[in-house]
């Protein structure tokens, strides 16, 4: 099983300046979740939010609330995750309702 984690962020300027994300994770390149919508979060927040999901869906073999090992994660699922940063909250909310052939 290979496990991949596209995530995308938006810097929201005004107010108190928060980051916000959200996540598309495929199973064996098919897409197995998309983000409903966007959640706070920066760095590299939206993978755990796309583990958190994977372990929902019972495709990872965890307890909610475990711990994540980066490192084993890697060598077992061979996990890749990657990330966009956005400019506006519009962006971000098509990321997520784009299409993922």
């Amino acid at each position: 099983m290979k496990i991949e984690i596209q995530g995308c962020r938006w810097f929201q300027k005004t107010g108190r300046g928060n980051t916000y994300h959200a996540v598309k994770c495929f199973v064996d390149g098919k897409l197995v979740y998309t983000s409903k919508d966007y959640e706070p979060g920066y760095e590299k927040q939206y993978i755990e939010s796309g583990l958190r999901e994977l372990v929902k869906l019972k495709i990872l073999p965890m307890r909610e609330g475990e711990s994540f090992s980066y490192s084993e994660l890697e060598k077992k699922y061979g996990l890749e995750c990657s990330v966009i940063d956005v400019n506006r909250k519009k962006d971000l909310k098509a990321w997520m309702n784009e299409p993922n052939d």
